[in-house]
């Protein structure tokens, strides 16, 4: 009850409440009767460090209120008027303006408020602080802050206000990579001209400039980006700085160009001084989308550019896949006797290979084979399939007139390999295919070959003894097959006869089965 009534205890208990940032102890104190009474002094005391818990409406409010609030010292005033910044009040912060002492603050508490009023804040305090001397200075010497406190306030009318001043042109670059990234966020293309119109385009310039491209694209999950990156464009063309950018500033604005189908200002931008810089990698990356465009001019512009002689593996096969699903002769021809040819992966002739399975274009695919280097190409691509055993793509090319006997010659340089390295299992599963199809002169070749025999031997004794009906019924029906396929059956024993007999006229469709395997199947049941 003594602390109820002794100003000087409330004032000590109150000090190390708000130390302790114990919001409750010190929303106590200031309700208790006794702090009313206590003094200037005292209350200066409490008040003399500034802690997120006067950061509170009400707490501000009640200190505002007490009787010696006029007599606060300016260095609590200026605490105090941090608080009201960051808590957000207007009122809170223009009494605390009004307050006597505030014009008497230190030049240190006077920065601090400063640089909180531009963060936390927007123009208008910064206007009522302006009309400080103090504060002007400040905000004078901290004007990239000040341009930043605009965007971040979405003022844009404040922005073009600060724009128009001659000190902005000076701290261009300092603001740019603030500018450029609010300007492609908030689709804004007056503050995307407020970002390049001043600046002059050095190396970091366009660092940051292609780091915020990269980013607005990584960001852009509603695909809208277009409009303000064309808008860059026309900006940039028009700059001084121009004929000076870079040859990885160019790459980006040829492919947007393609990305518009653009082709003038395609057309103008390879007139630019970095052209001829422009990396392989690069005119490969362009090649592939010009190719898909059918400018033949542009296309042929860029084939005789310096670095496609040294456009490499996966980039040349690139554009040879652009340029064979485009029918492109010229292109293929370059790309044939490009002396990186031997680099492409045989991923991209596999590609080809499926797409030209896919839509039927025999014709070119057959001029394509009649080429040396491509027919090795291929036929390695082959081989590899059959090696690794890629059923979905030696089903595909076991029924194209044009690979399959190209499949069949590496079929057999696989078998003919070291026997170390040859699977048992994937001859098996390949011959199985083979004899699926039922086309004789992809199965007469390998049955005349020893190096298959004990293989197809295995693979009619496995179809026996796991129920290979489809591959028994095709081998029945088949007149260089049958004969091997009686002899394994007449091999097997009586239980396994048995067995496919009810496996074949359990079938629904038997009836419907041609009438020489019927009356094969019903020898089995004797």
């Amino acid at each position: 009850m003594a602390l109820m009534n002794d100003p000087s205890s409330l004032a000590i208990h109150l000090k190390d409440a708000i130390r302790s940032l114990n919001y409750r102890r010190v929303n106590e104190l200031i309700q208790n009767p006794a702090f009313p009474a206590l003094s200037a002094k005292e209350l200066d005391e409490a008040l003399e460090t500034a802690t997120p818990i006067l950061q509170d409406h009400e707490i501000l409010q009640s200190i505002l209120q007490h009787p010696s609030a006029a007599e606060l010292s300016p260095k609590t005033v200026g605490y105090l008027m941090i608080a009201a910044i960051r808590e957000g009040s207007p009122e809170l912060m223009n009494s605390f303006l009004e307050h006597p002492h505030f014009r008497d603050i230190s030049p240190r508490q006077a920065e601090q408020i400063g640089l909180d009023a531009l963060e936390f804040q927007g123009k208008d305090l910064i206007l009522h602080l302006s009309r400080f001397s103090t504060f002007r200075l400040i905000f004078e010497k901290h004007f990239a802050e000040v341009v930043r406190c605009a965007i971040r306030t979405k003022n844009l009318s404040w922005m073009h206000e600060l724009y128009q001043q001659e000190r902005f042109a000076e701290i261009a670059s300092q603001l740019f990579p603030d500018l450029i990234r609010w300007a492609f966020k908030r689709r804004d293309k007056r503050l995307l001209h407020v970002a390049i119109q001043p600046l002059h385009f050095d190396a970091q310039a366009e660092t940051v400039l292609r780091q915020a491209l990269f980013d607005n694209a990584l960001t852009d999950t509603l695909g809208n980006r277009h409009e303000i990156e064309y808008r860059l464009i026309q900006l940039l063309l028009k700059h001084r700085d121009y004929l000076s950018l870079s040859s990885l500033m160019l790459q980006w604005f040829l492919e947007k160009a393609l990305f518009l189908k653009n082709m003038p200002l395609f057309r103008h931008l390879l007139h630019h001084p970095s052209y001829p810089s422009l990396t392989s990698e690069g005119v490969a990356q362009l090649l592939v989308q010009v190719l898909s465009s059918s400018e033949e001019e542009l296309t042929d512009k860029l084939r005789h550019h310096s670095q496609f002689k040294l456009i490499t593996g996966a980039h040349l096969g690139g554009i040879l896949e652009e340029a064979v699903r485009m029918k492109h002769q010229s292109m293929i021809k370059a790309i044939l006797h490009h002396p990186n040819f031997a680099q492409i992966p045989e991923d991209s002739f596999k590609r080809m290979a499926i797409l030209h399975m896919q839509t039927g274009d025999r014709g070119l695919q057959h001029s394509l084979l009649e080429e040396p280097h491509l027919h090795a190409k291929y036929g390695q691509m082959i081989y590899e399939a059959i090696r690794r055993n890629e059923s979905p793509l030696i089903e595909q090319l076991i029924n194209d007139p044009i690979l399959k006997s190209e499949l069949l010659a590496q079929f057999v340089r696989y078998a003919e390999t070291d026997e170390l390295f040859v699977s048992h299992y994937v001859i098996r599963d390949i011959l199985r295919q083979f004899f699926l199809t039922q086309d004789a002169a992809l199965i007469a070749p390998l049955l005349t070959l020893s190096l298959f025999r004990d293989r197809v031997k295995e693979l009619v004794d496995q179809s026996i003894q796991f129920d290979d009906e489809n591959l028994i019924e095709n081998a029945l029906l088949s007149d260089l097959l049958r004969d091997l396929f009686l002899e394994g059956l007449k091999a097997a024993s009586k239980k396994d006869r048995q067995r496919l007999y009810h496996l074949f006229t359990s079938n629904p469709d038997f009836q419907k089965k041609p009438a020489r395997l019927i009356q094969e199947i019903q020898r089995w049941n004797v």
